[in-house]
């Protein structure tokens, strides 16, 4: 391989003849291959007037993008197609180009490649998309900010603009419609089949595009949207409502959840992240709008996409604070109320519809008391594992229990605390309890293990009175005799974590011993009953 070759590959691209233009830009990617090895070869070669392979190819892109746009004009059907065509492949090159030698360019030069790509993406004013280059350049541009130094050198002038440039294409793209899951995607369809399809009445409608070309720049865009959000030198911070207006419009128009949604999600979080205690009034107006997002998207979630599901409960982490404000204190309480109750729900319906070795287990959870409360310590118990399942459902469990909790609003009755009127303790007290038993009464495994556990992690969160946790000692005692083992471990470690306090433990255990031998030989000892401090059950 020898410049020469390089310099006859982007002859043979000038060249006249349709066929030899394919010919050249063949050679071209064969030798941008190839040289992925050396790419000082690449970035040292001089073309035409003494230009480096990214201006000669810009100047190419220039070329071809100017004279497919002519070509509406013309009267000649295939003119588009042909055009189109080159168009597509030039766009092509200098994605790959891009992709060969993207660690080794500097700053200036990246920003020139930025500036080319951003300029070109449109056709006209009243066509926003160039269809042949439209996925190349989006894709270059995030084959640019993924390499983190470069996303880290980006100034805030050309963040800004970045960040308006995706948000208005995610814009126009999203308001197009849903996606259509039905389509088949873009994998194997080069970008010269969407010069192919272009014609002069395409061009007329400017708000239609391909659907599978739509879809797979939906996950670009939202892919760079993740990136930008993602610097740490970006001035998020001072710019939260730039991106999260937009972010949370195009959310409310997603279909079937998948990675676009990911990523939007994504993004959301590291904004939420920068912006938590900077643009706090404006984050605890859209608290409700994204909330409801969140549950929509909860419940379109197919079981396969654990990604979505990691950053929904991300924000939800993110959100609590907020939820907890709007529901005890916001203009419109109830309204919201319902609408973290629904989003409880569906934690917990999902949570309890796993299979029983899915769920926490006694494996993943030391048995000790805990000087400190934190996201991985309660008073009596932390979680040990460092797996993702099992940290999700811990993450799941506990904010389940904040969610309900937050939902029944400013009425907090905690212990020696009267309510203006029997009425309302009565209500109060009933919703609150329906809530905790209502999972584990439902036939099913996973389901009693499931509803014994969120007993559990509620008992050591939220405070109840006497008379609720009364009740919940009624409801658990007939769990103490069940066949399954693991039902009745968790049974007799939820009784005993919400009486604790409350009553004489040792008594009511020995009341249980002797209604229940059988049941309290295969239950291993728990703390304050000969355990040692700090053992797992494993290693017990």
């Amino acid at each position: 391989m020898s410049q020469i070759s390089l310099e006859s590959a982007f002859n043979r691209i000038s060249a006249t003849l349709q066929r030899d233009r394919s010919s050249g830009y063949d050679d071209l990617k064969r030798i941008l291959r190839q040289s992925r090895g050396n790419i000082e070869y690449i970035l040292s070669a001089r073309i035409h007037h003494n230009q480096d392979i990214f201006e000669a190819l810009a100047g190419q892109i220039d070329s071809e993008r100017a004279a497919y746009l002519k070509s509406f004009k013309s009267t000649s059907r295939s003119a588009g197609a042909s055009t189109g065509s080159r168009l597509a492949s030039a766009s092509a090159a200098h994605r790959l180009a891009l992709e060969v030698c993207v660690r080794d360019l500097k700053w200036r030069k990246v920003r020139e490649i930025l500036a080319h790509l951003t300029e070109t993406f449109s056709s006209d004013e009243q066509d926003p998309i160039c269809e042949p280059l439209a996925l190349d350049n989006a894709k270059a541009i995030n084959e640019i900010l993924a390499y983190r130094p470069h996303l880290e050198h980006v100034p805030s002038k050309e963040w800004k603009s970045l960040v308006k440039f995706a948000l208005a294409q995610l814009e126009l793209l999203a308001g197009q419609g849903s996606s259509d899951s039905a389509g088949r995607g873009l994998s194997g369809i080069s970008n010269s089949s969407f010069a192919l399809r272009t014609s002069r009445s395409q061009h007329s409608q400017t708000t239609k595009i391909n659907s599978s070309l739509r879809k797979h720049l939906l996950a670009e865009f939202a892919r760079l949207l993740r990136h930008l959000t993602s610097s740490s030198a970006a001035p998020i911070a001072s710019h939260a409502p730039l991106v999260l207006t937009p972010l949370i419009e195009t959310l409310q128009k997603a279909g079937v959840p998948g990675s676009t949604e990911v990523d939007l999600v994504a993004a959301l979080n590291n904004v939420l992240t920068r912006s938590v205690t900077e643009a706090i009034t404006f984050i605890r107006n859209l608290t409700p709008t994204i909330v409801a997002i969140a549950d929509a998207l909860w419940a379109r979630l197919p079981p396969r996409l654990i990604a979505l599901k990691d950053e929904l409960l991300s924000l939800i982490i993110l959100l609590l604070p907020f939820i907890r404000t709007v529901t005890s204190h916001g203009t419109e309480t109830s309204d919201m109320c319902q609408l973290v109750r629904n989003l409880a729900d569906r934690l917990l319906k999902d949570y309890s519809s796993k299979a029983p070795k899915d769920l926490l287990g006694w494996d993943d959870l030391r048995l000790a008391p805990s000087l400190c409360n934190d996201n991985l310590h309660l008073p009596v118990f932390s979680l040990i594992s460092s797996a993702d399942e099992s940290q999700r459902n811990w993450s799941t469990l506990i904010l389940t229990v904040y969610l309900l909790d937050a939902s029944s609003g400013d009425l907090v009755i905690g212990d020696g605390e009267l309510p203006a009127s029997p009425r309302r303790k009565r209500t109060r007290r009933e919703s609150r309890y329906s809530q905790l038993v209502r999972t584990a009464r439902e036939p099913g495994l996973s389901k009693s293990i499931a509803g014994l556990q969120f007993i559990a992690f509620y008992c050591q969160l939220i405070p109840l009175p006497e008379q609720e946790l009364f009740d919940v000692v009624q409801f658990i005692i007939p769990f103490l005799s069940d066949e399954d083992l693991t039902v009745t471990l968790w049974a007799s470690f939820t009784l005993s974590r919400s009486v604790r306090k409350k009553f004489d433990l040792r008594v009511i255990m020995l009341t249980f011993a002797a209604a229940h031998a059988r049941t309290l030989r295969r239950v291993p000892p728990w703390p304050g009953f000969g355990m040692k401090s700090g053992y797992s059950h494993r290693e017990l």
